[in-house]
């Protein structure tokens, strides 16, 4: 399993198993490819990071992205102005929700937020 942070170049490549393992939490229309990039670049804009899992290497034709999960870093005018992280949108392709991944992952999301200086605000 790859975890890295979700680029434009990845919705180019992935947009189809993208969109698929967003329909595992949340029934959604299918979207174009550039009304995906146009709002994960307005996502980014507003300080929300994406971080993505491959079930294989990228280089491989078979490659798929199975888990994403959403972080907003917000600035605090309270609590001394610290940032705070809200994990929000995590969701796993259907065929890997079976495996021990959800734990693993959500870690992983949460240490990101770590390196970025936030505490943990709530998870949706």
């Amino acid at each position: 399993m790859h975890i890295k942070p979700l680029t434009p170049q990845h919705i180019d490549r992935f947009w189809v198993s993208l969109h698929k393992t967003y329909q595992a939490l949340v029934t959604t229309p299918k979207v174009s490819l550039d009304a995906m990039k146009k709002t994960f670049l307005l996502m980014q804009e507003q300080g929300i990071h994406v971080l993505e899992a491959f079930s294989s290497d990228t280089s491989q034709s078979d490659c798929c992205i199975c888990w994403v999960v959403s972080i907003l870093l917000e600035h605090k005018l309270i609590r001394w102005w610290v940032i705070a992280a809200h994990i929000e949108d995590l969701a796993v392709d259907e065929s890997f929700q079976w495996q021990w991944i959800w734990t693993a992952l959500l870690q992983q999301a949460i240490r990101y937020a770590q390196e970025n200086s936030a505490y943990i605000s709530h998870f949706l």
